[in-house]
This record gives C-alpha cells, structure tokens and sequence, in this order.
C-alpha cells in the first residue's frame, strides 16, 4: 500500500473516531473479554445511555455487525427518553494490494450506520425497555418480505407487553447503508407507531409478514374516547416488497370488544353507549368514521360513514334503549340499521 493511501485510510479512521466522540484508544478497548468487541460506550454522547448491544449480520455478508441501542433526550422527571439505535459494521480492508497481510491483522473500519432517529427522518424505535419477559424492544433479523433475503424487525413498546412501535431496515449496500422499510402515508415517516398497539400476522419472528395492523386511540369527538374507539390501519407490502404501505383503515374497539358486543350481527347489545353498540353492529372494520350522535331518554341515533362494496355511504341508525327495570340488570341497546 503506498503512503497516501495510507494516510487516507488513517485520516478517514481518525474522522469516524472524532465524530463519535472518541479517540482511537477508546475503541480499540474492549467491553466484554471478547476480543472481536469494541468499546461502545465511547461512541455516544454522555448524555446518552446505552442500553443493549445486540449482534446481528443483516447484509449477509456472514460477519456481525453490532446493534446498539441507545436512549437519548432524557426527562428530568425521571420517564426516561425515547430510544435510537446504530448498527455498527467492522469492515475489514480486503484491497488487492493487502492480501497478504494475515486476516485478523488486516486494517479495519468501524461505520456506523444509523437507523433511527436519522437526518431527514422521523420517529424512534421505541420508549420502554418493557419487562423482565420482553426487557428491550425485541430485535430480530428474518426474511420479513418473502425477498429471500434477512431483514432487521424491531418492535418497541410503552410498558411492559404492550407493543406501540414497528422499525424495519433492509440492507442495501456499503455506501447506501440500510433503507427503512416503513410508508406510514400521510405522515411519511420512517416507524409505524400506535398508541393502541400494534399486532403482526404471522407473529413477530415467526416467518414472512403478510400484515401489521395498527391502532391508534381516537379523541375527538367525545364518542371516540367514553367507548374507547380508535383508528384501525392494515398495513401491507408494496408490489416490489420494500415498503408496508397502507391499504385500509377503519374505525374500531382499541383495546378488544367489551362484553356483550363479542357476537356478529347480534341485534341488541348490553353496552352503555349507543356509538359502541352500532360499531358491534357492522362488526367488519367497515366503518370509516361516526358523524354524529344524538341521544334521547330512551332512544338514540347514530350517522357512520362505512363503505359498501367499494362506495362510501352514510348510514343512520336509529337505537333503542332496552331494559327489564330492575337495578341489576344492564340495559342493552337494540339496533337497526339500514341493509
């Protein structure tokens, strides 16, 4: 290797250290007795902490790479912060001219790729660190897209078991990096994210996703938030499997059917607001928004704007309340609605 080019690889080893914060003999100390680790926590700031370092080998180049999560921006109320993560990558100097230099002594450079929060993008990969059964947000690398090919998943959550967040990346090349996978429409961002949950089919890890459905609490009108209704997205892959784009979205129970509200096309339903008893009604996340409600004494009427066969249309549904008069006996709403 000539001399330029050696001060070159030097110069642009010593620029990655700089910008994250660190010297040479920072990193080439060693976290763990492993002696293929670097030092990580001499590449955040220090007002950051990291809190999982995971392998993984996403561009299937049979190497690991590091996955470090990290949590930034802090709450002085003692909440925690929102967590980011970078995917470290050791990529070793294979030029012709250094071929004989033994492997493991062969000159490297620690890149750093960053998922998110990144420039330009929006979103995070989580809040929580979850509980003792899921205590990070859970990562795993699979054939997400049926591509053939592995893909980085990671799922975030607010609490513990309640999933609210979904990153995926796929690697695209050395000088691309990796490409989040994620076409939230209408706010371009980069994570799905659902204060409801967010559910995967199959199940997170367990082969090709063909769906992630996810929901979001509703506030606004007061009918959304006393039957706890929230937005329902379904979101699928595009036609050349590189991004979950949403193809539905429809009104729907957050957090499961209450009681009484479990089985289809029932007519009467013992809930306490009419609004609950109607979306029980339709049962079929057919509903795109509730319009309006006007409640009487012992009656009431709900407009829902649904879609039939691939029309939008405006239902009223008129309500009547029902009741045996006797104080432990729930009333119940019986319901009808235009065929």
């Amino acid at each position: 290797m000539s001399a330029i080019r050696k001060a070159i690889l030097l110069g642009v080893m010593l620029g990655l250290l700089t910008v994250a914060g660190c010297g040479a003999g920072d990193v080439l100390r060693r976290e763990t007795s492993t002696p293929s680790t670097p030092y990580f926590r001499q590449l955040v700031p220090d007002a950051w902490s990291i809190e999982k370092v995971e392998e993984v080998d996403v561009d299937g180049d049979g190497e690991v790479e590091w996955l470090v999560i990290y949590r930034y921006d802090k709450s002085p109320e003692g909440f925690g912060g929102p967590l980011g993560g970078v995917v470290y990558d050791r990529q070793p100097d294979r030029s012709p001219e250094n071929l004989a230099t033994p492997g493991p002594y062969r000159p490297s450079i620690l890149v750093a790729y960053h998922l998110l929060p990144a420039a330009g993008g929006r979103g995070y990969l989580g809040e929580n660190l979850g509980g003792e059964e899921t205590p990070w947000p859970r990562v795993a690398t699979y054939d997400a897209n049926d591509d053939g090919k592995k893909e980085l998943v990671i799922l975030g959550y607010s609490f513990p078991g309640f999933p609210t967040s979904l990153a995926m990346f796929r690697w695209v090349g050395k000088e691309e990096g990796y490409d989040v996978m994620i076409h939230a429409e209408g706010e371009d961002a980069d994570v799905l994210w659902g204060d409801a949950g967010i559910e995967l089919k199959p199940s997170f890890g367990q082969g090709p996703m063909k769906t992630a459905i996810v929901r979001s609490r509703l506030y606004h009108p007061y009918w959304y938030l006393r039957s706890q209704l929230g937005r329902r997205v379904v979101y699928e892959w595009n036609a050349e499997k590189t991004k979950l784009e949403k193809k539905s979205e429809s009104i729907d129970f957050v957090f499961g059917r209450p009681q009484g509200a479990e089985k289809p096309k029932q007519k009467q339903y013992p809930v306490v607001y009419p609004e609950a008893a109607v979306l029980a009604y339709y049962e079929d996340w057919r509903i795109e928004e509730i319009v309006a409600v006007q409640e009487k004494e012992d009656g009431a009427q709900v407009k829902v704007r649904l879609t039939v066969d691939d029309q939008l249309v405006e239902d009223v549904c008129s309500l009547t309340r029902k009741s045996t008069g006797k104080v432990k006996d729930v009333t119940w709403w019986e319901v009808s609605c235009p065929e």
